[in-house]
């Protein structure tokens, strides 16, 4: 229990705002525009702008298999597929299962 607890601690200091500029960062290659990932994303079109721009959310470097999820998550974001109201909880699920698969989400020597 406690390990949970403290997992949740750090991803909402640092794991939730890394998640949210890697997945806005998507959303923009996808053709999205600023206001739209605002959104999406239940966040101001400025707080868009600093996650993209690495003023907010940077600094956390994401392995691979991570990466991959955030992707599909974007891509099924952009097409529709998941709405605005499933963003906490696939964060989450993002966070909870490279953590169960790996006991590691970021790449190697990277992260907190």
């Amino acid at each position: 229990m406690i390990k949970l607890d403290i997992t949740f601690e750090t991803s909402q200091v640092n794991l939730i705002p890394g998640i949210r500029s890697e997945l806005a960062k998507e959303l923009l290659k996808l053709g999205m525009k600023q206001k739209e990932i605002s959104k999406i994303l239940n966040i101001t079109q400025p707080a868009v702008s600093q996650y993209i721009s690495d003023k907010r959310g940077h600094g956390i470097k994401f392995n691979q298999q991570t990466m991959d999820m955030i992707r599909k998550f974007a891509l099924e974001l952009k097409e529709g597929r998941s709405t605005s109201t499933e963003v906490i909880q696939r964060t989450c699920r993002i966070i909870l299962t490279r953590q169960s698969e790996t006991g590691e989400i970021f790449s190697e020597g990277e992260g907190i």
